[in-house]
């Protein structure tokens, strides 16, 4: 006898109403047919997942919040911002495996509460990755301002503008390959960072100056309460671009094998870039160095503050390579999250749709 077959509620994304669909056929790739060409592997959801959003959030602003917060005030704030960031990335994966859809958070926000949300969702993220765009070809300039300031503002923009363009305009496969790339360089130098700030903290730097947890014993809380509260949105705007992957997962070839493995990676970015290197700027870098305040661009990244005031100018220069990495990074991954944004309005009817017959 056949046993009756079990039902589950969700809304209906046309009409908003609710129906009942069969969860038999939750299995189903609700993805399949989403106009989009399936082409990235595994590792490109892996690494876009584990490096994609580490940008001058980290390198940059970790600075601010050393100066707001103090040594355990941004230590605190990042294990605070991360146990959300977990939570949230756990979620995504979830509806990800099961519809990998493009714009993902428009459509889940679409089919599962209603259309106006998506709409309103939908178009703030599309603006918040133009403004990301246009903030990171500033940042590219600002970053290669470290080494010259003979070529124009304009120049420079112009540059990465086109580059930008071109990674995103040709195949996913450009772009996955892009991010690999960039992820890896980030993911490996993370470890150089790791030893090296251990070294100079321990005195064997050409300053000789044996750090230590100095700065933890004489003021770990720089503002007291408040400037700690003042540091967690710092905190959770460096850590935030995690979610990309459940836009990524839309171009997945199997998403349901490549989706678990990016998610479970996710410790591995919250601990290695934003624990570990928050506590490696702490036992270097003093609250109260004048150059975190007075700093301008990069000079004012614990990390260059901390290679530098250590006597070891080439790796100042190398963080700052990285630095640069991870702008083009970060604005080549908004340009993507914002195309694939207004696609997903585009197939609910809430921005122009343009469609290849």
């Amino acid at each position: 006898m056949e046993s009756p077959k079990e039902k589950v509620v969700a809304p209906d994304d046309k009409r908003g109403s609710i129906v009942e669909a069969d969860v038999h056929s939750l299995g189903h790739d609700h993805g399949a047919e989403s106009e989009l060409r399936r082409m990235l592997g595994t590792r490109h959801l892996t690494m876009i997942a584990l490096g994609s959003s580490i940008g001058m959030g980290l390198w940059l602003g970790s600075g601010t919040s050393l100066v707001n917060g103090g040594p355990a005030g941004i230590f605190i704030g990042y294990i605070l911002a991360g146990s959300m960031i977990w939570s949230v990335s756990h979620s995504i994966g979830e509806m990800a495996i099961m519809y990998p859809l493009p714009s993902a958070y428009v459509q889940w926000t679409s089919k599962f509460i209603c259309p106006s949300a998506a709409f309103a969702l939908g178009w703030s993220y599309w603006f918040s990755y133009v403004i990301t765009i246009a903030n990171e070809l500033a940042a590219a300039n600002t970053v290669l301002g470290y080494w010259t300031t003979k070529v124009p503002i304009a120049g420079w923009i112009s540059i990465f503008w086109v580059v930008l363009i071109a990674v995103n305009i040709g195949a996913v496969t450009l772009f996955g390959e892009v991010e690999v790339v960039a992820s890896t360089i980030k993911f490996g130098w993370i470890f150089v960072v790791i030893i090296s700030f251990i070294v100079i903290s321990a005195g064997g730097a050409p300053n000789h100056d044996a750090v230590g947890f100095r700065y933890w014993n004489s003021e770990p809380f720089t503002n007291g309460f408040k400037g700690w509260l003042s540091v967690m949105p710092t905190c959770i705007f460096a850590m935030s671009g995690g979610e990309n992957s459940g836009l990524v997962a839309s171009e997945m070839k199997n998403p349901k094998k490549a989706v678990p493995h990016a998610v479970s990676s996710i410790w591995v970015r919250l601990a290695l870039f934003y624990l570990m290197g928050s506590l490696m700027v702490t036992i270097t870098v003093s609250p109260n160095n004048p150059d975190l305040f007075g700093g301008s661009g990069t000079n004012a990244s614990p990390f260059v503050i901390a290679y530098r005031d250590a006597g070891l100018q080439p790796m100042a220069h190398i963080m700052n390579a990285i630095i640069f990495i991870s702008v083009i990074s970060t604005g080549s991954i908004s340009g993507y999250g914002g195309s694939r944004t207004t696609m997903g309005l585009g197939q609910l009817g809430m921005a122009p749709k343009v469609r290849h017959e």
